[in-house]
């Protein structure tokens, strides 16, 4: 059996980064942290991959012109980053479970705040490229949902208490994605495919992204244990699968755009008659 289609090398990359790269110079003191950090990373990372891919799919795809054989080849190496990011959450739960602690606290803090700041801007520029790679820039700055995250942003950390203001905002990150997704559904529903759909994703890459920072930036401190990594990965999973599955699917994307290409079609027609009366 041909197995050629489990395996792409950008989404292997992108993947491999924003995993192996904090988990290698974050877990600097034991093997232990590095299993924790794959384990709790692979899972954003690969829904970040998908949901950038996702982006990138519409944007090639503007103007409705897209083939039934187009939507399933890019929705199968969609799928490859959620599955190299299972893969790497799957090794790490292995290797960091069975009884054995968490992680210890690192003792070197100086050098873990270097890391720390090195790890963030890295994120930030590995995010950027391959966003850029998928189409321009300028589709990455959305209103509605940059407006969702920055309203729910200050909303968590006005609210939160003493020494939970970056776990509060790290749940203030699924929760602006869940509303970004809810909001681009109601557009795509007014008959906006494109926009809606854009909505949707951009808002997943904010939050995605905000929380895989969120959880750099607290690591080894008092509050990564209120995060709770492994049990917020399930909602990520549960919102990203939402969107996919339910309006991102090959047949229902198939049907939106196919559906707008004969309402344009229609109105074109009015056009011709008008002119001619």
């Amino acid at each position: 059996m041909n197995v050629d289609f489990l395996w792409d090398f950008n989404a292997a990359l992108f993947v491999g980064g924003t995993v192996l790269g904090p988990a290698l110079v974050l877990g600097l003191e034991s093997a232990m942290d590095r299993a924790v950090l794959m384990r709790d990373l692979g899972i954003p990372a690969g829904l970040v991959g998908s949901v950038i891919g996702t982006q990138s799919m519409i944007n090639s795809a503007t103007g409705g012109t897209l083939a039934a054989d187009w939507i399933y080849g890019w929705t199968s190496i969609l799928f490859l980053t959620t599955l190299y990011g299972g893969v790497f959450s799957a090794l790490g739960f292995f290797l960091s479970g069975s009884g054995r602690p968490e992680a210890k606290t690192i003792q070197n803090r100086r050098r873990l705040w270097r890391v720390k700041l090195i790890c963030l801007l890295a994120l930030g520029g590995w995010v950027g490229s391959a966003v850029y790679t998928g189409g321009p820039l300028a589709t990455f700055f959305q209103p509605i949902p940059a407006c969702i995250f920055l309203t729910v942003s200050v909303i968590a950390i006005l609210t939160g208490r003493q020494g939970h203001y970056l776990s509060n905002l790290s749940q203030g990150c699924l929760i602006s994605s869940l509303t970004s997704v809810l909001v681009g559904v109601l557009i795509l529903f007014r008959g906006e495919t494109e926009f809606g759909l854009m909505v949707s994703v951009t808002g997943l890459i904010y939050g995605l992204v905000g929380y895989v920072g969120i959880y750099i930036a607290t690591y080894s401190t008092d509050y990564k244990p209120h995060i709770s990594a492994t049990r917020t990965n399930w909602h990520w999973i549960e919102l990203t699968g939402f969107l996919i599955f339910m309006f991102l699917a090959p047949d229902t994307l198939l049907d939106n755009y196919q559906e707008a290409a004969v309402q344009e079609q229609i109105k074109q027609l009015e056009l011709r008659l008008d002119a001619k009366n």
